[in-house]
């Protein structure tokens, strides 16, 4: 067994300070703000090229299967309204004809609600 005396700490800082600054800490000084900025423009281009602007592409383009899935879909508020409005104006037509066929049952009917009431 060898005994070997421990590095003169003293020795070692006055080494490196002699060489000076290495050239990573010129990078890490300079480079770290820099790196920042562009690690993060980095991450914004690849988030619009693989996520929005394949949702974009998606979205603009329409075949006509996306016509026939679309017809599938629920209906809107709008769209239901218009169909209620196009059955209501319809009633009165209905009505009409079903009074004028049985015209002796709808004033028995009448004359019944007017007595309950």
């Amino acid at each position: 067994m060898v005994n070997m005396p421990f590095q003169n700490t003293r020795q070692a800082v006055a080494e490196t300070e002699a060489e000076g600054p290495g050239w990573m800490d010129s990078v890490r000084e300079y480079g770290g703000p820099v790196a920042k900025y562009l690690f993060a423009f980095i991450a914004a281009l690849m988030i619009y090229l693989f996520v929005v602007r394949p949702i974009v592409q998606w979205v603009t383009d329409t075949d006509v299967s996306d016509a026939q899935l679309l017809q599938q879909l629920p209906k809107t508020v709008g769209e239901l309204e218009r169909e209620f409005d196009q059955n209501t104006n319809q009633l009165p037509s209905n009505a009409t004809q079903l009074l004028s066929a049985n015209s002796e049952k709808a004033v028995q009917l009448m004359r019944s609600w007017m007595s309950q009431a």
